[in-house]
């Protein structure tokens, strides 16, 4: 699931503004659910009318009156992120725009759309900062986050890191020696450093396109699996990738066995399927690549500005 919904949410943000970019969206988005009908909407301050209207199939009158009503919520300046009726209805005031979303009842309880909820809640937000004086825009996570250029120079960070690091161009000493080493070609993955007292997990990616994503995350932070994204990544079995998320929280095969209601000798052979399927020596190799890379959630907050102005050409 988490595989099919990524390249939707890459997609979401590169939007912009762009009524055609909207109705492929909205028509992959309908399709991924299975959804015969489905309307959106972007909606602007101080307008009667919406900014742009798409929909997949036909659009009630019920739609109609819902996005009205949204319309006025937005000229009024009523923050909201949440349901009515069948309409997702999503501004912030800090900004001058508003998303509406229309989808059947049954699909707003599907884990997809659960999935792409904060994302809703969030896009006016993104896109009203693509058009700051920002040449890099990071969305909000839990995770702090920096772009830097490969000589270490700090180009853009998100709320987290600025509330870590304050306004700072350059890393901080501890983070500079680890950025220097992974970028001498040492192996990129979550290693544990100290910054001003506190100790934490840091991962420092290697350049895309001359320039260096580092995160940093509180040591007790875990990070969450998703089996459906190990078996596009290793091209395992539905049974195997459960066995590799269960291997990742640190379940030893005995207890995996018990947690999945299979023998053991069961979970032994999956074991020694995903090594040979994802090219690991020993079970040591494979937390190293499961734990230490970027999973597909993790990058899809991560959008350069000129993507989303060559999106709107």
């Amino acid at each position: 699931m988490i595989t099919k919904l990524n390249p939707l949410i890459r997609k979401f943000y590169l939007t912009g503004l762009n009524e055609e970019l909207w109705q492929l969206w909205l028509k992959e988005l309908a399709e991924l659910l299975a959804c015969s009908s489905m309307a959106l909407a972007v909606v602007e301050q101080e307008s009667e009318l919406p900014l742009l209207l798409c929909s997949h199939g036909a659009l009630p009158s019920a739609a109609r009156s819902n996005l009205s009503a949204f319309i006025h919520t937005v000229d009024e300046g009523l923050a909201c992120a949440e349901r009515q009726d069948r309409g997702g209805w999503f501004y912030d005031p800090s900004t001058p725009y508003g998303l509406w979303l229309w989808a059947d009842d049954t699909l707003w309880h599907a884990p997809e759309l659960a999935l792409l909820w904060p994302h809703l809640c969030q896009w006016s937000k993104v896109l009203y900062g693509h058009g700051r004086e920002r040449q890099y825009l990071l969305m909000p996570t839990d995770t702090a986050a920096l772009i830097c250029s490969p000589e270490g120079q700090v180009r853009f960070c998100n709320p987290d890191a600025e509330r870590l690091l304050g306004d700072v161009d350059t890393l901080p000493e501890s983070l500079a020696l680890l950025f220097r080493r992974v970028m001498a070609g040492g192996d990129s993955h979550w290693v544990t450093s100290q910054l001003s007292g506190m100790e934490l997990q840091v991962l420092v990616h290697p350049p895309r396109d001359e320039e260096v994503l580092v995160l940093m995350r509180p040591m007790k932070q875990g990070r969450a699996f998703s089996a459906e994204y190990v078996m596009a990544l290793y091209h395992l079995s539905r049974k195997e990738a459960l066995v590799a998320v269960e291997l990742a929280q640190g379940h030893l095969p005995q207890q995996i066995a018990q947690r999945l209601y299979v023998g053991e000798s069961t979970v032994r052979t999956h074991i020694r399927k995903i090594l040979l399927k994802s090219g690991s020596r020993s079970l040591n190799q494979l937390m190293v690549k499961m734990h230490g890379g970027l999973n597909g959630l993790e990058w899809s907050g991560l959008h350069r500005r000129r993507e989303l102005l060559d999106a709107q050409a």
